[in-house]
């Protein structure tokens, strides 16, 4: 039995410019998800019946999320290859007496078949649909992704099965048994696989897009027509990214293959460069937690994320490996209402800007890494020259908890009338960290169970002394500008690496106590509070300190070439950020 739970049920659509596909806006839910390999897509049948079949399991995605309308058309990769004079490689795998073999004179505009330019583009590979989108991101430039990648990308596995089931319980989003009314799709018997026109499916190979009913939420294509190409690992499709990975999903059947491999729950795979004339893709894109950003005023403001009310397990997960028991420990919280957190970590420039305005008396020294690897105070270390170039979006580091509360306490003072200590803007608890963080995550890292450098900027691996390290996209030995990799599904950037990132609490090594509403955890008024939890890790450390679960006690008045912050914002309180 299919569980299943949505957030909102009208259909929303948006294309950002004159060549951007057009979109459909899937709602935030839950829903528990069964699938099965699929073979006659990529290789050779499996007559014995092998195919494994998997668990099911249940998947939170708990913000909204667009998805094409359609998959990409002929006409949509056209302009893309002539925008950028992309030149057209020949080879493309068919299939003949039931074998896959490439043919070496077949492109995306010359598959074998004929094409109109509203058909799905076919014979791409994963490689070419991400060259695509790269392109697209730099066409839209949607606030606030102005920095790479971009809002673009392909879909995860678990986003097209749920956008595809679209509340459905059934084989197939129309219902259990195939119909060609509702499909294009090949011969009922895939020994071997082979095209077919019937009734409404008069299409021996692609039909162009839109030519069949929309599933419930307004998507068509979801089954049949082309397979489309996914952000999934095969042998561990929660892998990200994959450069590490030769194999990458694919989902919902083609003209080519059988109605069991339309099901809502069948998947392929085929290695990264692999084109085919039964394969296309689909765009995803981000939405910025639930679609909502602001900034409260020009300038100084720093651009806000809303976080959607929710319940989380604080701590170690029950998939995380055996860690020390603090770290095993798990603490639920509930957050009854929505709140902000700064898309950004606080800028060099923002942090300027406020020492400008305010005068702020900061004081010098930091504390850095000497060339034997111990940590010592340079007198002439500090924010302005943390002993490595930056530049001013960057973020701010040899910053302590206390120089943080000041730019706080600055930033209330633009914003609310009144005392400037009072006001919307605070330090996130180490709670609201962690939610936002795993932007409804269960795994170590908000995009799965492993470093990468692909996705952070972060430290050798090696830590005996830590040290910086530059690979793949991770190009910088200290600090990168922020919004330089991915953000999570919340439309955070930075939330693993870069710079640890200071939160409110006193530092707590159990959550015995602990608020369950998720407000910052002090201790009691007669003691003193030395240490706060700093979270997220750093371009010093090693992949292991990123997990959304680590926590590094360091001192109020401490200053660390490896440490910055974001801020948060109160929403309850105050009017509705506009």
């Amino acid at each position: 039995m299919i569980a299943y739970l949505v957030l909102a049920l009208s259909i929303a659509r948006f294309q950002e410019c004159p060549q951007c596909p057009s979109v459909t806006v899937i709602p935030a839910g839950h829903f528990t998800m069964t699938y099965k390999e699929a073979s006659d897509g990529r290789k050779e049948d499996d007559p014995e019946g092998q195919r494994k079949t998997h668990p099911a399991r249940p998947v939170d995605l708990p913000v909204p999320f667009g998805l094409g309308t359609y998959p990409v058309t002929r006409r949509q990769y056209g302009i893309f290859v002539r925008e950028t004079h992309r030149a057209i490689e020949k080879g493309c795998h068919v299939r003949q007496q039931g074998v896959w073999v490439p043919d070496e004179t077949l492109d995306w505009q010359h598959p074998g078949f004929s094409q109109t330019e509203e058909d799905p583009v076919v014979c791409v590979s994963w490689n070419d649909a991400q060259d695509y989108i790269h392109w697209l991101n730099e066409q839209a430039r949607a606030a606030p992704y102005d920095a790479a990648p971009g809002p673009y990308r392909l879909p995860t596995w678990e986003e097209l099965e749920y956008a595809t089931r679209a509340g459905t319980s059934t084989l197939y989003y129309w219902g259990n048994a195939p119909r060609r009314d509702q499909a294009n799709y090949g011969q009922a018997s895939c020994l071997p696989c082979g095209p077919q026109q019937q009734g409404s499916d008069q299409w021996l190979n692609t039909s162009p897009v839109g030519s069949f009913p929309a599933n419930p939420w307004g998507l068509y294509d979801m089954a049949g027509n082309v397979w489309q190409w996914m952000e999934g690992c095969h042998g561990d499709p929660n892998s990200r990214p994959p450069m590490t990975c030769p194999f990458q999903l694919l989902h919902g059947g083609s003209w080519l293959t059988s109605p069991e491999y339309l099901q809502t729950g069948a998947r392929s795979y085929a290695l990264l460069p692999h084109r085919n004339y039964e394969v296309g893709f689909r765009i995803a894109r981000t939405l910025a937690s639930a679609g909502k950003t602001f900034r409260d005023c020009v300038g100084d403001c720093p651009l806000m994320a809303v976080i959607p009310a929710g319940t989380f397990f604080m701590g170690t997960g029950r998939l995380e490996v055996e860690r020390e028991r603090r770290e095993r420990l798990t603490h639920k919280v509930t957050f009854a209402k929505p709140f902000a957190l700064g898309v950004y970590d606080v800028t060099r420039g923002e942090f300027a800007r406020f020492v400008r305005a305010s005068g702020y008396p900061i004081k010098q020294g930091c504390n850095i890494l000497d060339v034997e690897g111990h940590w010592v105070t340079d007198p002439d270390k500090g924010w302005s020259n943390p002993g490595f170039s930056q530049t001013d979006q960057d973020p701010v580091v040899c910053v302590s908890w206390n120089d943080a509360h000041a730019y706080v306490a600055w930033l209330n003072g633009r914003v609310h009338s009144g005392d400037s200590m009072d006001g919307p803007y605070r330090l996130p608890s180490d709670a609201e960290w962690e939610y936002a963080a795993r932007a409804g995550s269960s795994t170590s890292y908000y995009w799965g169970s492993e470093a990468s450098h692909e996705l952070a900027n972060y430290g050798i691996e090696d830590c005996n002394p830590c040290g910086a390290r530059k690979d793949g996209r991770d190009r910088w030995y200290f600090t990168s500008p922020a919004g330089s990799f991915a953000p999570n599904a919340f439309g955070l950037y930075d939330v693993a690496g870069n710079v640890w990132q200071i939160t409110e609490d006193c530092m707590h090594y159990n959550f015995d106590g602990a608020p369950a509403d998720g407000s910052a955890w002090m201790t009691d008024t007669n003691r003193a509070c030395y240490n706060h939890p700093l979270r997220g890790g750093s371009w010093l450390d090693p992949g292991s300190l990123l997990t959304l679960f680590e926590r590094n006690p360091w001192g109020s008045d401490d200053h660390n070439y490896a440490n910055g912050f974001r801020v948060a914002r109160t929403l309850d309180e105050y009017a509705d950020p506009r």
